[in-house]
């Protein structure tokens, strides 16, 4: 996660999060190795829920593509459970 990157508006908190992928997956769009995934995500602090807005797909050979976002609420799990729970810093 891109520390510098977050921004809060009341309970909705936005960062990017980039995936490194060791090994390379593959874009199943046109074979080509994936290296990493830069996704914008938000969470909704107050319900436990993540959506991606935005992924960027960085492939082996250093060039990018912008894929679709998901834009839908899901519960945060997993990896995006970690991520929600630094975003919501502390407990007072």
């Amino acid at each position: 996660m891109d520390r510098n990157s977050i921004e809060k508006i009341g309970d909705v908190a936005r960062t990017l999060v980039k995936y490194s992928l060791d090994p390379p997956a593959t874009d199943k769009r046109d074979n080509r190795e994936v290296a990493a995934m830069i996704n914008v995500e938000e969470y909704d602090l107050s319900k436990s829920t993540f959506q991606v807005k935005k992924i960027i797909f960085q492939y082996t050979d250093g060039t990018e593509i912008e894929a679709i976002g998901l834009g839908e609420w899901k519960p945060a799990t997993g990896g995006n459970q970690r991520t929600l729970m630094f975003l919501r810093g502390p407990k007072q």
